[in-house]
């Protein structure tokens, strides 16, 4: 397990993640000669998703599969592969692996629920549906503990992409996620976490195809009154702390005081952003709290 930690790692730095994940969905698929070993199955599984919230990808290729899907697309026929009679005890085992993120937890417990035409438009059951209710029932307990350990230890504030299991807890108990989301901001760091969870990036086409961030505000206001987190960020940009934070997080944050700031004239905008806008806005933000950090040195 550890060599394939190692290789997969490597590959990822070298920008080969995407095409190795395609390579194991069509091994698992039986579209080679060679079939992937029963046996194998299960720590290719392991392997990826205790290393998937490291991984990042920018999905928005005009033909681009949303990255998230990759992993799903890989597991469902690794599973398979699987004995049916180890199956899901191997899978509930994983659920309380603690080196698998509640993050990545919720993409494989929505895929199970999914199948079972629960959480979906769709409302009926998939014939090859890889566990039975009562084990997604099962696996649910194992996730819902996890996930409020998480935000109860504050770990969740400190892991990359760490709160998006928020929506799946929000799907299975409704009201111990509005009890924890209310209890979430508790400094200026947990609450441009909050912002990176209520950011998605996506892509407005025009002539040129622009990179966008999109502030989802309703969701930020489930967790603090926007004009008060806006008033608290602001003033948190200009700090040398901010500047500790991840490049992600930091363009989150001043796209968010970007899109508060926007003059009427503006809102046809709505809450999306160009990034090189952000990126600008960043840099000079970064230029002027330098600025200050050294007159203080002087000064002192």
């Amino acid at each position: 397990e550890s060599e394939l930690d190692v290789s997969i790692a490597r590959l990822y730095e070298e920008g080969k993640i995407v095409r190795f994940l395609e390579e194991i969905e069509a091994y698992a698929r039986n579209e080679y000669s060679f079939s992937i070993p029963s046996e194998r199955a299960p720590m290719l599984i392991t392997s990826l998703t205790r290393n998937w919230s490291s991984f990042e990808i920018d999905d928005r290729g005009r033909f681009s599969l949303p990255f998230a899907w990759r992993l799903l697309l890989c597991v469902d026929p690794l599973l398979k592969i699987i004995n049916s009679k180890v199956r899901f005890p191997y899978m509930h085992t994983l659920f309380n692996d603690e080196k698998v993120q509640p993050s990545t937890l919720a993409l494989l417990l929505n895929d199970f629920e999914v199948q079972l035409g629960r959480f979906t438009e769709e409302s009926t059951r998939k014939d090859d549906a890889v566990f039975s209710l009562e084990e997604v029932l099962t696996l649910e307990t194992v996730f819902k503990n996890r996930a409020v350990t998480a935000l109860d230890s504050r770990i969740a504030l400190k892991q990359k992409n760490g709160l998006n299991f928020l929506w799946m807890l929000e799907q299975i108990d409704p009201e111990q996620a509005v009890n924890k989301e209310r209890e979430l901001v508790s400094d200026d760091v947990s609450l441009v976490k909050i912002i990176s969870y209520c950011t998605s990036l996506g892509t407005l086409s025009t002539k040129i195809v622009t990179k966008t961030r999109l502030i989802n505000r309703k969701s930020i206001d489930k967790f603090i009154d926007v004009d008060e987190g806006y008033r608290r960020i602001k003033n948190f940009s200009t700090s040398k702390q901010f500047l500790t934070l991840s490049q992600n997080d930091q363009m989150n944050a001043v796209a968010f005081i970007l899109i508060v700031e926007r003059t009427p004239s503006e809102s046809a905008e709505k809450d999306y952003i160009a990034e090189d806008i952000v990126v600008r806005a960043l840099n000079q933000l970064k230029a002027n709290i330098n600025l200050a950090s050294s007159a203080s040195s002087i000064c002192s």
